[in-house]
């Protein structure tokens, strides 16, 4: 072979080992920026995660807080019952209504408030509430660790711990004035069955401020007449006077229509 052809065969070689060695280093190079670039892109789809964790923690704190708002604040009484019928949350109203500081109510049995005479009503309906969702209601008479007594309409529904164990958790609203109400009322209406007719006609105007005279006057008898209703109007209501009717009245929230006779 001459010496020329040794020499091209030679350039060849070389011209072909520097291309090969060129391309290795372009494609480790387009290599070396592709992998960057993704490291780039995995980088900001972190911080993208990271900050709607963050938006996220956030929106659960803010949720959190007003939900221990509502339950701890809330104008009516609001308890979690467990199985085994214990105290297991009660918010500052329930306590407040219980008449006891919350530490010493966790962990009591509910029917330990329940007047013995509802406690049958009480077992009842917390083992009815206890077998499904729907929300069950009933009335209570209620008694503090003081005897003080005092009536609720309770609604519960059931609910499930973080741990998937279901509870029962009722509102409570006292309803004492209301029962209070009603009991005055029965009662005022039982004196006023004891009244005939002219007797009630009687009290009607005399509960408005009219005199034994006007009263006389309109329902044209004489005021003789007049005072001998009015003495059996105290005699069979036994109350010593008009106006303590009328207080008995009020306080039953019982109304002059409902005092005149049908």
């Amino acid at each position: 072979m001459s010496k020329n052809l040794i020499m091209q065969e030679l350039l060849r070689k070389t011209a072909e080992i520097q291309l090969a060695h060129s391309s290795l280093t372009l494609a480790q190079s387009q290599s070396a920026e592709a992998l960057l670039h993704e490291l780039q892109v995995h980088q900001i789809e972190l911080e993208m995660q990271n900050d709607a964790l963050r938006k996220s923690q956030v929106t659960l704190e803010a949720s959190r807080e007003r939900y221990f708002n509502l339950y701890e604040f809330a104008s009516f009484s609001l308890i979690t019952i467990t199985q085994s019928g214990q105290i297991a949350e009660i918010n500052l109203t329930g306590s407040a209504l219980l008449g006891e500081d919350r530490r010493k109510l966790l962990d009591h049995r509910f029917d330990m408030f329940v007047a013995p005479e509802y406690r049958s009503q009480w077992q009842q309906y917390f083992f009815k509430a206890l077998k499904g969702n729907e929300k069950h209601s009933c009335e209570l008479m209620m008694r503090t660790m003081g005897n003080s007594i005092f009536y609720v309409h309770l609604v519960g529904r059931l609910i499930n711990t973080e741990d998937g164990v279901p509870e029962l958790q009722i509102t409570l609203v006292d309803i004492s004035e209301q029962k209070l109400r009603e009991a005055a009322k029965r009662q005022f209406e039982t004196r006023l069955l004891l009244l005939t007719r002219r007797e009630r006609d009687v009290l009607v105007l005399a509960l408005t401020g009219k005199t034994n005279k006007e009263i006389a006057f309109q329902l044209k008898i004489n005021v003789r007449t007049v005072e001998n209703h009015r003495a059996k109007i105290h005699r069979k209501t036994g109350v010593i006077s008009l106006i303590e009717l009328a207080q008995l009245a009020f306080s039953a929230g019982v109304s002059l229509a409902e005092i005149k006779p049908q």
